[in-house]
């Protein structure tokens, strides 16, 4: 509404076509630059949720394949030493059931100190029997411990490798028992486990003394069996020390050492630790809370990633399976979520860098394409104002009387239209004036012709005939003024013969009555009635010279009214009627006059006899 005011204040058809047009001009493109900037909006943000979707994948993709990489790497690294316990256990089946008692005790351990000097890998093998399964000689070898049997003599010799290097033997212990470590596991599950299940076993980090050194040991056996029977196990242990240095070049060599790589057992115990070597042996749970699920996850045997928005990091989780043990570990590698999402947000900030300076030169452009349209738009509204108003001041010469003007416009538009209409509107004013003027002259000349008759004829000039010719539209006038004025001729002619008549009978009458009035007096009354009658027939010829006097000043009033034009000319021919009814009066009265004096006579008459 406030615009609709303001632009019926404007007087310039140019301001408002410009004002309107570029009114909604700017509106469009601002709905426009909205609308591309919503669209910019909404695409970035649906860009940049997929690129960070697409980039997260990646990211949690390559942590996944560099896990797997480095459980792969762990995996054969243990395997070679699974492959060895399994080569062991094989051949000790095979020598158990084809040598001779006597030689098997030096030919095992010779073989188990040629397999661990032959893969310095390796911290030891080792080989545990049955009570006299392998020779049926226990009791020989009570507290033998060069031959590696502890008191009961049974085969349990374990080689080893020190930390200069050396190899030497010492009896397995533990190896019965069912108890735990500090950690949970079995001290003797390595020997239990198999023998139990007859399945390859697994056990580990296990602490131990070997050598005077504590070490974390990972240990696998494989069972030995002979015609099916369980006769014992062969083993290999293996310093989970190169586990810790695994993990922590893995870890340094991802986002800067920021995040963290684990190698986890089957029930949760760290097996290497990148950030805390310390503790290597202790439940996950126990170093961050968040890894208390930790043993669910890795006893799957199946790869994960764990991206909990709660969580500052994202785990992901690479099986490791060793041998045929069905036992897995797993590695994790922890690493910090906005680490990860970092290219993703790197590319989301180029992106809304981006969308934001396409932003702004969309409104630039915007604004200068309004700008450039307003000003083209007024350019057009002056081209389309121009006639318009060389049409309005054209129209306002026509208002003026000024009719000798051009409109040089021709245009096949409206305005075209209009400047003909106004052209024409020209011409037919011309004509229109033309003959107003030529019907004005011959209406002033009527007018002129008639007031100089009826200006005779006031004065009493009854020969003003109008004898001029007149326009036909004024014939009729003509005809009517010289009827009337013929008519007036004989009223007047009859009124003088009337009042003549009248003259001569009351003379007769004046006569008769002195006669009468002298021959006698018996007819008094008869006279008195005679002279009553004289009397009415005085105010009679009294009423008859006032209405001749009124007659007359009828036509005096006739032609002062037919000065005043055609109309008056009309009233002037009423008027005349009117005296013509006055006339046919005149006539009554001189007929009741004529009447009276033939009557007058009679009784002079009668007087006289």
């Amino acid at each position: 509404m406030q615009i609709g005011h303001y632009l019926d204040g404007l007087t310039s058809l140019q301001r408002k076509i410009a004002l309107i047009a570029g009114f909604f001009l700017t509106v469009t493109v601002v709905i426009l630059v909205t609308a591309a900037a919503l669209f910019a909006l909404t695409s970035h943000a649906f860009v940049s949720r997929e690129v960070g979707a697409i980039v997260s994948d990646q990211a949690k993709n390559m942590l996944q394949n560099r896990a797997a990489v480095e459980a792969q790497g762990i995996k054969g690294a243990l395997d070679v030493a699974f492959d060895a316990a399994r080569t062991g256990a094989h051949t000790f089946s095979v020598l158990a059931d084809g040598t001779a008692p006597g030689q098997r005790r030096t030919q095992f351990n010779a073989l188990l100190r040629h397999v661990l000097e032959e893969n310095p890998s390796f911290n030891g093998t080792y080989s545990a029997w049955e009570p006299n399964a392998i020779d049926g000689a226990d009791g020989g070898f009570a507290n033998n411990r060069a031959m590696g049997s502890d008191g009961t003599g049974r085969f349990l010799a374990y080689w080893t490798r020190g930390a200069s290097g050396n190899v030497a033997i010492q009896p397995l212990v533990e190896y019965d028992s069912a108890e735990r470590h500090p950690n949970g596991l079995v001290k003797g599950g390595w020997y239990l486990g198999p023998k139990a299940n007859g399945e390859e076993s697994i056990l580990g980090p296990l602490p131990y003394i070997v050598q005077g050194k504590q070490v974390f040991l990972a240990t696998m056996s494989v069972p030995i069996t002979v015609h099916g029977k369980f006769v014992g196990v062969s083993g290999t242990d293996y310093n989970l020390d190169f586990l810790q240095k695994v993990a922590t070049k893995t870890n340094a060599s991802l986002f800067s050492g920021k995040g963290v790589v684990l190698i986890v057992n089957d029930t949760g115990l760290i097996a290497a630790n990148s950030a805390a070597p310390e503790t290597i042996g202790s439940a996950a749970g126990s170093a961050d809370p968040r890894w208390s699920q930790l043993a669910d996850i890795v006893k799957t045997g199946e790869a994960k990633v764990i991206d909990d928005p709660k969580q500052k990091n994202i785990d992901v989780y690479s099986p490791i399976t060793m041998g045929r043990s069905k036992t897995p570990w797993s590695v994790v590698i922890s690493a910090p979520r906005d680490l990860v999402m970092a290219q993703a947000e790197t590319l989301s900030s180029s992106l809304s860098a981006k969308a934001i300076t396409s932003m702004v030169l969309q409104l630039l452009i915007g604004v200068a394409v309004a700008v450039g349209a307003v000003f083209a738009i007024g350019v057009a509204a002056k081209r389309i104002a121009q006639p318009i108003s060389k049409c309005a001041e054209f129209a306002n010469g026509i208002a003026r009387e000024q009719l000798d003007q051009t409109l040089a416009i021709h245009q096949a538009d409206e305005v075209g239209k209009l400047a003909e209409a106004l052209r024409k509107m020209q011409e037919d004013i011309k004509g229109n004036l033309a003959r107003r003027i030529d019907e004005q002259a011959k209406t002033e000349f009527v007018v002129e012709t008639v007031s100089s008759s009826l200006g005779g004829l006031s004065k009493g000039d009854l020969t003003v005939d109008i004898v001029q010719a007149f326009p036909p539209d004024y014939e009729g006038l003509k005809q009517n003024f010289n009827t009337a004025l013929a008519s007036l001729r004989n009223l007047i002619g009859a009124v003088s013969e009337s009042t003549l008549t009248i003259r001569t009978g009351s003379q007769e009458i004046a006569q008769a009555s002195e006669d009468l009035a002298r021959r006698t007096e018996s007819n008094a009354a008869s006279l008195e009635e005679t002279s009553a009658a004289l009397v009415q027939i005085d105010g009679r010829l009294r009423a008859t010279a006032g209405s001749s006097d009124q007659t007359l000043k009828r036509a005096d009033q006739a032609i002062l009214t037919v000065s005043g034009g055609r109309s008056t000319a009309d009233e002037a021919m009423q008027a005349m009627g009117r005296v013509s009814s006055s006339a046919e009066g005149i006539d009554n009265v001189i007929e009741g006059l004529d009447k009276i004096a033939f009557q007058t006579r009679v009784l002079a008459m009668n007087a006289a006899v």
